[in-house]
């Protein structure tokens, strides 16, 4: 026989919803905020000193809003020791890494009918990058006797003060015995259409991505399975 909760347990469930999507619209006005100082913030960073006392010339940089978003729940070192770089879409140059702990702390939302994160803050990012064609994303171990550490990532959202937002769709695991994964922004291209500039890291991660064969803890890549159940009369599919 099924029961109907009570009352006090639907008001506890409407209040939980209600807080959950309350630090949903609290982190959206974070990143509007960061939005906000990365369309009018420009730096100028302090000339370090080389070995002859001069200054080094350093470029100027200028703040863009960056935003990391989860669907999985807030577990243990989950949305920590994440380090981002930003590829340039002209160059193909690598920035900085930045550390995600620089940012605000990370804040529980519910996305897509559960609970999930996101992490927002500001990077300072050289003025010569306009466009970003990729980021990459590396997991620091935190549990060396555990092997690895992981995190799920859903989308990266990079807010720059020239063109406004740029999305990229990661939707991956990523292993602290993976080194740094490459993520590329939304457009497709065929091989033979694909930018230049990014050519090189698309064939690394389509390498990472057929790996060695063989299922590891610590491949990406499993061996194809055989399909021998596809009726009567039908050829086995795989195993070639």
């Amino acid at each position: 026989m099924l029961h109907r909760p009570s009352s006090a347990v639907q008001g506890r469930c409407a209040a939980s919803k209600n807080m959950l999507a309350a630090r949903s619209a609290l982190a959206s006005r974070r990143m509007a905020v960061a939005v906000r100082a990365a369309t009018t913030t420009t730096t100028t960073v302090k000339p370090s000193v080389d070995t002859t006392g001069k200054p080094a010339p350093t470029p100027p940089t200028v703040l863009w809003g960056a935003r990391m978003t989860s669907t999985t729940p807030l577990v243990g070192d989950t949305a920590t020791k994440l380090m981002i770089k930003l590829v340039d879409a002209s160059t193909d140059e690598r920035t900085k890494a930045y550390s995600i702990d620089d940012w605000e702390p990370p804040q529980e939302i519910m996305i897509d009918g559960g609970k999930g994160w996101t992490r927002c803050g500001v990077i300072r990012v050289p003025d010569q990058l306009t466009a970003p064609s990729a980021v990459t994303v590396q997991k620091i171990d935190t549990n060396p006797a555990d092997g690895h550490s992981l995190d799920y990532i859903s989308e990266i959202e990079l807010t720059s003060p020239y063109d406004g937002v740029h999305r990229i769709p990661v939707h991956s695991w990523v292993s602290s015995c993976h080194g740094e994964r490459v993520f590329f922004e939304g457009t497709p291209y065929l091989p033979k259409d694909t930018p230049p500039q990014i050519k090189d890291e698309r064939e690394e991660e389509l390498k990472a991505l057929r790996g060695q064969g063989g299922a590891s803890s610590e491949s990406r890549t499993y061996d194809y399975q055989v399909y021998d159940d596809l009726g009567p009369n039908r050829p086995n599919l795989g195993g070639s």
